[in-house]
């Protein structure tokens, strides 16, 4: 039976949201008035969008197939309710109330404790404010698209990826995708260990997402 103990690092107390980026610190590139302007917009709008999800992926990849995966998909609806599914658990929380499901939903388990969702927000928005925020963007290639710098290791540390590893620091491009008013995806390829991985961020249903509700528990 699911229990608080269980909860995944982006929603337990203490250790919250699959998608912080703590510590980021962006280096600086050469960027035009214009690049910068339009990405912080984007991703101001995503962070002050009503809800959204998102599907955070990272493959390794050898000789033009992947060799593994991890998918964690999130879905967010201001100001207090967040769903996670990660190795097929998903749990959701409504206020300060737990829930859990090892079946896609078809049943439900009220968790023990209570978790403050609203804790978990701040640190879930992480990503976007840092690309708010962000001095190092310039133009990409394709329509809509930006690159940032990002140090490796504090971006895949902070996502609690399950890939192993202590990641350098090094600093990777990160490709930034805009659609209209809102950011929608951040992509990055990179080498580690002699191993190549591709890290993906998308937010989609931007302000559609349909209702979180408290789901009905099993024999409640």
């Amino acid at each position: 039976m699911p229990t608080t103990g269980r909860l995944m690092p982006h929603l337990a107390l203490g250790t919250l949201s699959a998608l912080s980026v703590g510590a980021l610190v962006l280096s600086l590139v050469q960027s035009t008035p214009v690049a910068p302007r339009q990405v912080h917009l984007a991703a101001a709008g995503t962070a002050a969008a009503s809800s959204f999800a998102i599907q955070e992926t990272i493959q390794q990849v050898a000789s033009g197939r992947v060799a593994r995966q991890q998918t964690i998909v999130e879905k967010y609806q201001a100001p207090d309710r967040i769903e996670v599914t990660n190795s097929g658990v998903t749990e959701r929380v409504i206020g300060t109330t737990g829930y859990a499901s090892t079946d896609g939903g078809a049943t439900w388990t009220k968790l023990a404790q209570p978790v403050d969702a609203r804790q978990a927000v701040p640190v879930l928005l992480a990503p976007l404010r840092f690309v708010e925020r962000a001095s190092n963007v310039k133009a990409s290639s394709g329509q809509d698209r930006f690159t940032y710098v990002a140090p490796l290791g504090d971006f895949i540390t902070s996502l609690h990826l399950a890939i192993g590893g202590s990641f350098p620091r090094t600093a990777v491009p990160m490709v930034v995708s805009v659609s209209g008013e809102f950011l929608t995806g951040m992509t990055a390829h990179f080498a580690f260990q002699g191993k190549q991985y591709v890290l993906r961020i998308g937010y989609s249903q931007i302000d559609t997402l349909p209702e979180l509700v408290a789901p009905t528990v099993a024999g409640g």
